[in-house]
């Protein structure tokens, strides 16, 4: 249980000022998940001294974030080129660590595994991954509904509500939401060279040195 938008726990312990913790003795109060309160705590030490602490419009949230959609930006990219991928979500997120996200990238390599670039304190996480050789997809998507790894990091609400990773944590086909419903990316990292004339070889007319001449 925890309260958002000042990134406070009331189930445990509440972290204060300066690094604080603040154990509570009797349970939690009735609070509804979703409500906004006005929250004061008086706390007296064991000398005797008081202090009060006064939170305003404080959200009670106890329900762990979800993802909103997946976007990016539309375009070819090829080899050493890099594509932005956002991982959007209902609430603000932060995270810890280096998770991961797994993509499409063809069947003839291996799907391309990105770290976690930024976003942490907004609701728009960032995965920046950069086409490598032979990596093709006409419509890039991630591998799966779980390919979104924690790889030892965290990602949380702002009331350390976690992301549930245990099922499909990202959107599902046909909900409009997924990377490839909502953009068009493609992923070329197979370019041909660029072509180079060697000799040609008349079959007709005349041919003249620089110079293509109809027959």
């Amino acid at each position: 249980d925890a309260v958002s938008g000042t990134d406070k726990e009331d189930d445990d312990a509440l972290s204060g000022n300066g690094g604080q913790t603040i154990n509570f003795i009797n349970p939690d109060p009735s609070l509804l998940d979703g409500t906004v309160y006005n929250i004061r705590f008086d706390i007296e030490d064991a000398a005797g001294n008081t202090k009060s602490y006064t939170y305003n419009n404080v959200t009670y949230d106890t329900s762990p974030p979800t993802v909103s959609n997946l976007t990016s930006v539309d375009g070819t990219y090829t080899a050493t080129q890099t594509v932005p991928v956002t991982i959007n979500f209902d609430e603000t997120m932060l995270v810890t660590g280096n998770p991961q996200l797994t993509l499409e990238t063809g069947s003839e390599v291996a799907d391309q595994v990105v770290d976690y670039t930024s976003g942490s304190g907004s609701s728009a996480l960032l995965f920046n991954y950069e086409v490598l050789n032979n990596h093709l997809n006409l419509d890039l998507d991630v591998k799966s509904r779980t390919s979104l790894a924690l790889n030892g990091g965290t990602i949380t609400d702002l009331a350390k509500n976690d992301l549930d990773l245990s099922g499909n944590a990202l959107p599902a086909d046909g909900s409009g939401n997924q990377l490839d419903e909502r953009q068009a990316v493609i992923v070329d990292g197979d370019a041909p060279a660029s072509a180079v004339l060697i000799s040609v070889t008349p079959t007709g007319g005349t041919v003249e040195p620089g110079k293509w001449n109809a027959t």
